[in-house]
């Protein structure tokens, strides 16, 4: 599978709830150098909540993110991803 059919992939089977332009630059000013990114917030089909981060060219990424009002567990994934130690409580 290739980038554009992998990103094709994953935005047919999710849906957008937002899609913002990163690095706008006016029609006038776009020359050869110029390659749009985009972050696109997404929600798949059982409702995980996922960034798409589309740099053409230069690649792309997805960020799956905690999402929900559990500090508890937000800190505790946050802590086992970074490799930080929590203060006790």
């Amino acid at each position: 599978m290739n980038r554009t059919e992998a990103l094709n992939f994953i935005r047919d089977n999710s849906r957008q709830v937002c899609r913002m332009l990163g690095n706008p630059v006016s029609k006038e000013d776009q020359g050869d150098w110029y390659e749009p990114c985009y972050f696109e917030q997404r929600l798949g089909m059982n409702g995980a909540t996922f960034i798409l981060q589309d740099m053409g060219k230069h690649g792309w990424s997805i960020y799956f993110i905690q999402g929900g009002n559990n500090v508890t567990q937000s800190m505790k994934s946050f802590a086992e991803i970074t490799g930080v130690i929590l203060p006790e409580q």
